[in-house]
């Protein structure tokens, strides 16, 4: 038997993108072979087939960061999973396919009643933003923070997640999107008529307890400079060289 994937065999856009052929194996020892039934398209899956990431796999490769998927067949041993088994796995790469192989240890149970195409949207989006928020960040209620990118996928994760941990929020975003910023108590500030720093240090002149950053750039230099004495930034999902963070972490400390 045959299943496609999606590869890409050189760096460029989204026409380098191939449909190939594989043969379907039988899973190996402790893998389950997963029928996907939806890939998520992320950030780090187009600046990696770009090339603009330090963590970038080598051409070519099957991209897609995240999955859900039926278990079509388990490999010996394989005790946490059994045949018809909806499921969600974290791949980095593989998930543009009609199959993926993974190991028992990624996979996450999903109940049947969601729709697939929907919950494939909230592994990365989620899991990063709570990484950030309450491991890296380790926020508290009360807390003041800074979303930068407020109204895409990780920065509304965060504006639900802050909103259930009684954050004071800030958030960067299009007039366009204020909407939802304002759904989970945020104050909006836009990014094309307003200067950031200055409405927050206007607003909080004592800093902010933490700066949550998806752009990075000027974003990042700029966020530091409101932190309060012991405030934390955290930066995420920008496809940066180290040599060019290595810069940015020279111009703040």
């Amino acid at each position: 038997m045959k299943y496609r994937s999606v590869i890409v065999p050189k760096r460029g856009g989204p026409e380098v993108l191939q449909v190939v052929e594989n043969d379907l194996r039988r899973p190996s020892a402790g893998e389950a072979r997963i029928r996907i039934l939806a890939a998520s398209v992320c950030a780090p899956d187009i600046s990696s087939r770009y090339g603009h990431t330090p963590f970038a796999p080598r051409v070519p490769f099957v991209p897609g960061y995240a999955i859900i998927g039926v278990v079509d067949a388990i490999g010996k041993d394989v005790t946490n999973a059994a045949e018809g088994d909806r499921v969600a796995a974290l791949m980095g790469y593989g998930g543009y396919a009609e199959h993926a192989f993974v190991g028992q240890e990624e996979l996450i149970p999903v109940p049947g009643t969601l729709d697939p195409a929907e919950a494939v949207t909230l592994i990365l989006n989620y899991l990063v933003a709570y990484q950030v928020m309450h491991r890296s960040a380790r926020v508290d209620a009360g807390d003041k923070v800074l979303i930068v990118g407020a109204s895409g996928g990780i920065g509304t994760a965060l504006l639900q997640l802050g909103k259930l941990a009684n954050l004071s929020m800030y958030g960067i975003a299009s007039r366009s999107k204020h909407h939802i910023l304002t759904e989970y108590g945020a104050t909006p500030i836009d990014y094309h008529t307003q200067d950031f720093v200055e409405v927050i240090r206007k607003a909080e002149p004592d800093g902010l307890d933490a700066v949550f950053d998806g752009m990075g750039g000027d974003y990042f230099k700029r966020g530091f400079s409101l932190l309060r004495r012991g405030g934390t930034l955290v930066g995420y999902g920008n496809p940066l060289s180290f040599s060019r963070m290595l810069h940015l972490l020279g111009q703040v400390i």
